[in-house]
């Protein structure tokens, strides 16, 4: 335990001093009739004194595997005596011991948000005791990955231990909580790492990844002690998650017509009213069972906006009705794709609205844009009518 400003995890110390010989020791004149011996003591008070009972001889300048019984901050105090009986000042060295591991980081859940991204999430690591200088507090997390492939994992994250390697260590602040610092294991990779205060958790956003690939995840925390050997004092296991890469949603097939279907780019008003129709493919390879998007919400599910200039049409959001169920009976939505390669499955959404006669003249955009639920989104495509 040499440095008083780090903590270790051994409960084991050995406690070493030297003597002037000849000198003066803290008060101690021994230069007249020399020291005669040492009072010490170990507790976890700061500025004890050590009584005058005289525990070892002038010689002894060290004591060897001293016990301190249980983790905490404690002192070492130690004073002289002189064959004069002249006891000197005391000295104090802080010891820092923390043998316990800091909890396995929970709630792992690996989050496709991107065709080349995961996102990695897990709670804090929260060492009990850190706060009231018991525990040396989270200090590292070590995060690995492992190529799934094409399939869902079979088995669980432990059955593929022997094959993770390592992604990045994240450094915290003395606060336990403040990234420090991200270590990029890859070369030339764009990851990050963020906390979130809300939910007391961490993310580390995986990029430059396989396309369409399951990837299993897993974290361990490590705290405070032993800096000399980061590995020494870590949760006893790890966090696991596995997740896929996420494709965009693809739109397609986007038209806009008049009443009577022939493709419009102008409209004359006139005296009466016009009906633009409007029609999009959204589908979405992510999703493999029609079930899985009739639920809006579900987590591969995609939703379609509708705009006229800024002004929102039709929003088929989470929450919102079923598009078929819809008050708006102009508005409509059937099933497209086989789910087989080269047709995933989505929907072809229709969509009648009337432009008033009183519409002011000018350039409108119909603009049609898709989101899944972790919001990964194409580019949105657009038409004008003049």
């Amino acid at each position: 335990h040499p440095s008083e400003s780090s903590w270790y995890s051994d409960r084991i110390v050995n406690l070493d001093w030297s003597s002037s010989s000849g000198g003066d020791y803290d008060g101690a004149t021994s230069s007249i009739s020399g020291i005669d011996g040492y009072s010490y003591s170990v507790d976890q008070v700061a500025t004890t004194t050590p009584d005058m009972t005289k525990e070892v001889e002038e010689a002894t300048t060290s004591i060897s595997n001293y016990d301190v019984g249980a983790d905490g901050t404690f002192y070492f105090h130690i004073r002289a005596r002189d064959n004069s009986g002249n006891w000197g000042n005391t000295r104090h060295f802080k010891i820092q011991v923390d043998k316990n591991s800091p909890p396995i980081p929970g709630s792992a859940l690996a989050t496709g948000s991107g065709n080349n991204t995961v996102k990695f999430k897990f709670d804090r690591s929260i060492d009990p005791g850190a706060t009231d200088g018991t525990k040396a507090g989270t200090k590292k997390y070590y995060i690995q990955r492992f190529l799934l492939g094409d399939d869902v994992p079979s088995g669980s994250g432990p059955s593929y231990d022997a094959s993770y390697a390592n992604v990045a260590l994240v450094t915290l602040e003395s606060d336990a909580i403040t990234v420090d610092s991200l270590t990029d294991l890859e070369p030339s990779s764009t990851d990050s790492f963020t906390y979130d205060a809300g939910s007391d958790s961490y993310t580390f956003t995986d990029n430059e990844l396989s396309y369409q690939k399951y990837y299993y995840y897993r974290v361990r925390a490590q705290d405070n002690s032993n800096p000399s050997n980061p590995a020494s004092v870590s949760s006893a296991s790890y966090g696991y998650a596995y997740g896929k890469t996420n494709s965009q949603p693809i739109i397609s097939n986007f038209t806009v017509k008049d009443s009577l279907f022939n493709p419009l780019t102008s409209m004359d008003l006139g005296s009466t009213e016009r009906t633009i129709n409007v029609s999009v493919d959204v589908a979405d390879v992510d999703n493999t069972t029609d079930a899985r998007l009739e639920q809006q919400g579900s987590p591969s599910g995609t939703w379609i906006t509708i705009e006229d200039g800024s002004n929102a049409i039709r929003n088929g959001a989470p929450g919102a009705p079923n598009l078929n169920d819809s008050a708006d009976p102009s508005f409509n939505r059937t099933p497209i794709g086989t789910g087989e390669a080269g047709s995933p499955r989505g929907y072809r959404y229709t969509y009648s609205y009337i432009v008033p006669n009183t519409s002011p003249y000018g350039d409108y955009e119909v603009r049609v844009s898709a989101s899944d639920i972790v919001g990964n989104s194409p580019t949105p495509q657009s038409s004008y009518i003049d």
